[in-house]
């Protein structure tokens, strides 16, 4: 029944993620700041490759940033903190990994990109407080933005499943600090081991994204755990 556990889970987290993108809409796809000034349009990729499509920034009809980038049509989220000097885009790019986008107004600087390879500072966080974790046994990982706390302060959530624990999720929030220097500070808020009858501690701002993904996977025929 743990192994049912794991594995749905991580094919309920692809399920619902393609499930609730702007998936099958032809392009350009649009998106505009909550006071119209900035548009996001999603364009053919200047030099397209399969799955390849273009970021493009505007400020009025003027392009202040542009970039390829393999989105697979699948835009999660896009959250604008409350004065639209930031904005971050939750893109799925793949089954797992760094979803997180993040730009600056407006100049249309990426402030950040997706990189797979920043949960290596999150699993050694999670090692010192759970030792029976690490990089040797991490099935999946999967990060992405929650929501701004302030201008300048986007809550981000880092979900890691590991092969030993085939009955518990770790659940890493941490805080990225926007930085007058064009860049970004990251520090760790909390880092919880979740049990699989424990979901309703999930803090509230995971609440709609984990009902998403659970109902879709209980609702898979064939695929329910021993029990249920």
């Amino acid at each position: 029944m743990r192994i049912f556990f794991l594995n749905g889970l991580i094919l309920c987290f692809a399920i619902w993620f393609s499930a609730t993108a702007f998936a099958g809409s032809s392009y350009p796809l649009q998106f505009s700041s909550p006071d119209k000034k900035y548009t996001l349009r999603l364009e053919a990729a200047t030099q397209p490759q399969p799955g390849e499509y273009g970021i493009v920034l505007y400020q009025g009809k003027k392009v202040i940033s542009e970039f390829n980038y393999i989105l697979e049509d699948h835009i999660v989220d896009i959250l604008w903190n409350s004065s639209d000097s930031y904005f971050a885009i939750n893109n799925r790019h793949a089954i797992g990994g760094d979803f997180i986008w993040i730009f600056s107004l407006p100049t249309g600087v990426a402030v950040k990109r997706p990189d797979d390879l920043t949960v290596g500072r999150t699993l050694i966080k999670v090692h010192n407080k759970y030792p029976q974790y690490s990089d040797g046994n991490l099935r999946g990982h999967y990060t992405f933005a929650c929501e701004w706390r302030s201008d300048t302060e986007l809550l981000v959530c880092t979900i890691l499943i590991f092969d030993n624990d085939h009955e518990a999720i770790i659940v890493v929030y941490d805080t990225y600090t926007m930085g007058a220097d064009g860049g970004y500070l990251v520090k760790t808020q909390s880092i919880d081991r979740i049990r699989s009858g424990e979901f309703d501690r999930l803090p509230k701002e995971l609440s709609k994204i984990w009902t998403g993904w659970n109902s879709t996977w209980w609702k898979i025929p064939g695929k329910e755990p021993a029990g249920r």
